[in-house]
């Protein structure tokens, strides 16, 4: 009989639910980023020829910041980084202030002012579950025996 390894060596951790959920909004918000670099350096003639403020070179910056937070955020939570509870709030910090930023800096029409409580909650929401992320049931035991920090 050939010889079986036991149970405890063949253990695969289960990633809870809501720690995929989180690493597939980061995608998302890396996606977004990535698309948005994509769409400034393609259409950068196009975007100059409108004279628009901030300039092309800004938003493919920020779109290049937001893919890469984004994916590496997303990496650490689905492999189970010790850190990632940690690096996803400072990943969620990171999308919501520069958000605010542009909406506040950059928005000159009143029409984009008519959503702000949507705004504010959603904000306000994805803060909340980032900070709450490593509370939840199951979360503690995933990110301690991860075997890949």
């Amino acid at each position: 009989m050939p010889h079986q390894p036991s149970p405890s060596s063949t253990t695969i951790r289960k990633r809870p639910r809501f720690i995929t959920l989180a690493a597939v909004i980061f995608l998302l918000f890396s996606t977004f980023g990535w698309l948005r670099f994509q769409q400034a350096v393609v259409g950068s003639a196009w975007l100059n020829t409108l004279n628009i403020f901030p300039p092309p070179p800004y938003f493919a910056l920020t779109g290049a910041l937001w893919g890469l937070v984004g994916l590496l955020t997303a990496i650490a939570l689905f492999t189970g980084w010790r850190s990632a509870p940690r690096i996803t709030l400072i990943a969620a910090g990171f999308f919501v202030l520069s958000y605010w930023l542009d909406y506040l800096l950059f928005n000159q029409s009143p029409a984009a002012f008519q959503s702000l409580i949507f705004e504010i909650t959603i904000s306000l929401l994805g803060l909340l579950f980032a900070a709450f992320l490593p509370r939840l049931p199951g979360s503690r035991r995933f990110f301690n025996e991860s075997s890949g920090n």
